[in-house]
């Protein structure tokens, strides 16, 4: 990825290249020891994502006693006009 003359990295690979988890990196982040650069691209997923999980039952998000399909279609809706 490159946004003008800098070349932005995944959190995974920053974390890779630093030898910490990418936990670690956003939990400095929570601190303010570093400012990641995000691509408006994801931010518009993660926008996306923050809209369609909004409403959704704590447990499910949580996967209490539920299998990853039962969690989709929790999440997601079931695919037959309920959502």
């Amino acid at each position: 990825m490159q946004a003008g003359n800098s070349q932005l990295v995944a959190i995974r690979e920053a974390a890779r290249q630093l030898a910490v988890t990418p936990r670690t990196l956003k939990y400095y982040e929570e601190l303010g020891l570093v400012i990641p650069a995000r691509s408006n691209e994801l931010n518009d997923d993660l926008e996306y994502l923050r809209r369609r999980l909004a409403g959704t039952p704590a447990e499910v998000l949580e996967g209490e006693r539920l299998s990853a399909r039962e969690r989709r279609s929790a999440s997601f809706g079931s695919g037959n006009g309920e959502s």
